[in-house]
């Protein structure tokens, strides 16, 4: 497998480790949804700074070794956290692993964005794959271990792989360090001007579609053992399901977008995600939960490759480290906001209506993708 497919597997690992075992702490910190969900925000947020500035840097320094010691700090911040005495210890430990996490993913979509077009959509497909497959594995394993070995032992393991993968990049020389980003500096002042506006209603959009998905996934472990009545073990089995869903969605987009436009993909797959989400909120068995989140995965990793590759005809104006850089703290901000308002909402309203307000981003960011039209992302539509 190739080193970047074998990072982002193992990158992966850290977006979702700690929603896995949200269960156990908020039952370990005597923790409420609320703060539960805060805690997921301050993870994220912290993740989203370290994107923004990464994303900037990788412009300038080696990535291999931006990579490198990111995995390797990353790695070492994970492992601590299960060893913190209380919340106050453990808090600081979630905010250093966030950070280093951060300094894969916009360094390496940079790397990704610099193949040619043609092959440009079947890498970002085979990427995503290979990062959801981590998750997928890292879901299935521990859901067998953590009644085992119990958290602490599950946030080791969880770390193993990054280390290694920390020593790798550092060793590596086969990562091209290019530095040709193709800025458009032959743009008119007004073209500059309208590429920066699709740029910030695109990006709008992203932040209402990521909000509304993220909220449910941050929290589908919890609601499964709360109100589906499954152990931590088997919730962690079904959340699987999503990933599993994930990799298909992500296969599937790299076939479509050799025939349809990236943009009508993406448009699609959010006006689908509408009628899915609602499902959440319903007093349903948790096998029509499960199928729900299998089907919420197979549609989000669709959008998501669509969407860096509309990403990698915008924004002329900027290095690509510094694009994807903008796009994942966007991201990474939205998500660390919506668990902290989807758990407060939670305990105030419950489940159900707090589902439905979810649902508005969602539709919001389809009409976006509407007022925008295909024409927005810097192709023609193909036939």
């Amino acid at each position: 497998m190739k080193l970047k497919y074998a990072g982002h597997m193992a990158n992966d690992l850290y977006w979702f480790i700690f929603p896995l075992i949200l269960p156990t702490l908020i039952s370990r910190f005597d923790l409420s949804f609320g703060q539960g969900g805060v805690l997921l925000t301050f993870y994220l947020l912290i993740t989203a700074i370290g994107s923004f500035v990464i994303g900037k840097l990788s412009d300038k320094f080696p990535r291999r070794e931006i990579m490198g010691f990111g995995f390797i700090a990353a790695a070492l911040g994970l492992a601590s956290t299960g060893f913190a005495p209380n919340f106050a210890i453990f808090l600081p430990l979630v905010g250093i692993t966030g950070l280093a996490m951060s300094s894969f993913h916009p360094t390496m979509y940079s790397l990704l964005s610099e193949g040619e077009e043609h092959s440009r959509a079947r890498t970002m497909s085979l990427y995503e794959t290979s990062g959801t497959l981590g998750v997928l594995i890292m879901f299935l394993v521990n859901g067998l271990l953590i009644e085992q070995i119990g958290y602490r032992g599950v946030l080791i393991v969880t770390a193993v792989p990054g280390l290694i993968m920390g020593v790798i990049f550092l060793r590596a020389n086969s990562l091209k360090e290019t530095r040709d980003f193709s800025v458009d500096n032959k743009m008119t002042d007004s073209a500059k001007g309208k590429e920066r506006w699709i740029l910030v209603v695109f990006l709008i959009s992203v932040i209402l579609r990521v909000f509304s998905v993220t909220a449910i996934l941050n929290f589908l472990p919890t609601i499964l053992v709360n109100f589906a009545g499954l152990s931590v073990g088997m919730a962690s089995f079904s959340t699987a399901f999503f990933f599993a869903g994930g990799i298909i969605g992500s296969l599937l987009a790299g076939y479509l977008t050799r025939k349809l436009n990236s943009f009508t993909i993406l448009l699609g797959g959010t006006v689908l995600m509408v009628f899915c989400l609602p499902f959440f909120g319903l007093n349903l068995p948790g096998e029509f939960l499960i199928m729900a989140a299998f089907i919420l995965g197979l549609l989000g990793s669709g959008c998501l490759i669509n969407q860096n590759l509309i990403m990698s005809r915008l924004g002329g104006r900027f290095g690509r480290g510094e694009i994807f850089g903008i796009l994942m703290g966007t991201m990474t901000v939205t998500t660390s906001i919506s668990p902290a308002l989807y758990g407060a909402s939670f305990d105030r309203i419950g489940i159900g209506p707090t589902q439905w307000i979810f649902t508005i981003p969602m539709v919001l960011s389809g009409v976006i993708l509407l007022i925008l039209g295909p024409r927005r992302e810097g192709q023609a539509p193909r036939r």
